[in-house]
């Protein structure tokens, strides 16, 4: 099974669709994110993982005030978008810390996450920050949303 992880760089900015439905959209040029998203939503969520630490990242920068003000969604209504994607994800205990490894100390909890999930990707543009890695892991995968639409 295919498991995937979404970094906080990939958090929605939660908007109104065509519709005028609640949806999710990012705030990023090109097609490939909002398409993304949508895939996420309708395919992979039963298998998106998610920890203690990443939950967290989600909160906090799902109420910052730069991400509401860009918002038309109210924040109860991103608090419902949010609880829908927390339902479908699976909840990784993280028992084992595999530090010093990136740089970054901020994203370490990242790769904790995909290696205790068993996640053969972890979808992020922050691709720079994880590749330069101390220790290698070649069943995992870090790859841009794009790359990710394109199977690569």
């Amino acid at each position: 099974m295919t498991i995937y992880i979404l970094t906080r760089d990939l958090m929605c900015v939660f908007g109104r669709g065509p519709s005028g439905h609640p949806g999710i959209a990012y705030r990023s040029s090109g097609l490939a994110v909002p398409v993304l998203c949508f895939l996420v939503t309708a395919y992979m969520l039963s298998s998106a993982s998610i920890s203690n630490a990443l939950f967290l990242e989600y909160e906090d920068v799902s109420q910052r005030k730069r991400v509401l003000n860009k918002c038309p969604l109210t924040s109860d209504e991103i608090r419902e978008l949010l609880n829908a994607f927390y339902s479908v994800c699976s909840w990784i205990p993280i028992y084992y810390l595999w530090r010093p490894n990136l740089t970054d100390e901020g994203d370490n909890f990242l790769i904790e996450l995909a290696l205790a999930g068993n996640a053969t990707h972890i979808i992020t543009n922050n691709i720079a920050d994880l590749i330069n890695a101390e220790l290698n892991f070649p069943h995992l995968n870090i790859v841009k949303p794009q790359q990710m639409l394109r199977g690569k």
